[in-house]
């Protein structure tokens, strides 16, 4: 949740380069993206498993090269890849800046995400039901055993049997009520219009989550290990 240092951007330097050049080239890797997930690593995944893991940094063609698309902003420092020819690749940015004022949690609901269900819910099972218009999924979040979801502007669906999914490492997936389930989550808690949990599953991959359908969507803003206010 810290703003990067000089000596993080060198870590985060040294692990891109280390992707990019540890065998990890050819076919097998076109069309992958580079994602920091939220346990701050960088990892190679295939765009319908990145979810909102976290912050997309570029994907990757045959030769093993990160591409990105868009400008940095200012106040941004580009990291780059220098290719064996010489030549480099812009492969991120880093935002140097200590001031508090400026933290943003990062927000991993994303309308229209992966998995995203505008009008719907999960079944019990963690299948796609889109049979009511008061509620909808989340996309994809990916979690693990302990980790703490927070959600601001949560109200409790008003949808009966309005489960939320949660799919597990060995690619089965299941359902859980969000208030009331102590097996997959655990801890649940709602207080001035935020809400928080713990992942209770040791297995877990990602979950999604079923809310009441707020006025706008943009209102909504879920975390993982980032405490809301």
């Amino acid at each position: 949740t810290d703003y990067f240092t000089e000596e993080d951007k060198a870590e985060m330097v040294d692990t891109i380069n280390g992707l990019c050049i540890a065998k990890q080239q050819g076919i097998a890797n076109v069309g992958k993206i580079l994602v920091v997930g939220t346990d701050g690593n960088l990892v190679l995944a295939n765009m319908s498993e990145s979810g909102a893991s976290g912050d997309v940094i570029g994907t990757v063609d045959e030769s093993n090269n990160i591409l990105l698309t868009g400008n940095l902003a200012d106040g941004t420092y580009s990291i780059k890849y220098e290719m064996e020819d010489g030549s480099t690749v812009d492969i991120g940015a880093l935002v140097l800046d200590n001031s508090e004022e400026t933290l943003q949690p990062t927000n991993l609901f994303v309308v229209g995400g992966d998995g995203y269900i505008e009008s719907g819910r999960c079944s019990s099972t963690g299948a796609d039901r889109t049979d009511t218009a008061t509620c909808f999924v989340t996309n994809y979040i990916d979690v693990a055993y302990g980790d703490i979801v927070y959600i601001k502007n949560y109200t409790t669906p008003t949808a009966s049997s309005a489960y939320s999914g949660i799919k597990y490492t060995d690619g089965t997936t299941g359902g859980f009520m969000l208030e009331t389930d102590t097996t997959i989550i655990k801890d649940f808690s709602l207080a001035n219009g935020i809400a928080q949990f713990t992942i209770n599953a040791e297995n877990a991959d990602y979950v999604r989550l079923t809310i009441l359908k707020p006025s706008s969507l943009d209102d909504i803003i879920i975390t993982v290990n980032e405490p809301l206010s």
